[in-house]
């Protein structure tokens, strides 16, 4: 009799287990650990140019380092940013990847980037496909040195979403200046 209960138990056990798994939690989302190099972000992809783990810049909001973009650097047209996948999301599930974000105030004739993106994307048949996005313009944008959270939300069509931080520089005329803190990226799941 008690080895067929333990049976039962462990696989009534086994069962909870598998529903019960972890959620999905982005590695370093507040940019604390340092890759190599070390303007690097362990977890996070990097391309383009000046996007980079900045732990002399202050304010940040948590912790001891953020992510900056050196706006005033940037030589081309071409946006910058960095991306992670995630992964044990469901299919199904409702995906939102936020983070905050803090603008350089500038003088009027100077030129702030044109906007941040986030993305949510998945992968299929070998190349990145747009789950959700939102474009925020900074042209408005606050520069009261205060944190703000920008957020994107998703439905996910595959156990793998990759979140993507964008930015595109100013493509104004007149000289780029400022630079834009990010700090505390997150994902949650519905």
């Amino acid at each position: 009799m008690k080895p067929i209960l333990f049976c039962i138990c462990a696989a009534v056990l086994g069962s909870y287990c598998q529903q019960a798994q972890a959620a999905p939690e982005l590695i370093n989302g507040s940019f604390e650990q340092g890759g190599t190099p070390s303007d690097t972000a362990v977890g996070w992809t990097r391309w383009g140019e000046w996007i980079n783990r900045e732990t002399d810049w202050k304010p940040v909001r948590t912790g001891k380092a953020v992510l900056g973009y050196h706006h005033w650097q940037i030589p081309s047209e071409a946006d910058s940013g960095v991306w992670q996948e995630v992964k044990d999301v469901k299919m199904g599930q409702k995906v939102k990847f936020s983070i905050y974000i803090l603008v350089d105030p500038l003088l009027d004739n100077q030129a702030k980037a044109e906007f941040v993106e986030l993305r949510l994307e998945y992968s299929k048949n070998g190349w990145q496909e747009v789950l959700a996005q939102k474009r925020v313009p900074l042209k408005y944008f606050p520069t009261d040195e205060a944190w703000h959270a920008i957020e994107v939300e998703g439905v996910a069509c595959t156990d793998v979403v990759r979140v993507v931080l964008s930015i595109t520089p100013s493509l104004d005329e007149i000289p780029r200046a400022g630079a834009i803190k990010f700090d505390d990226a997150e994902i949650q799941v519905k």
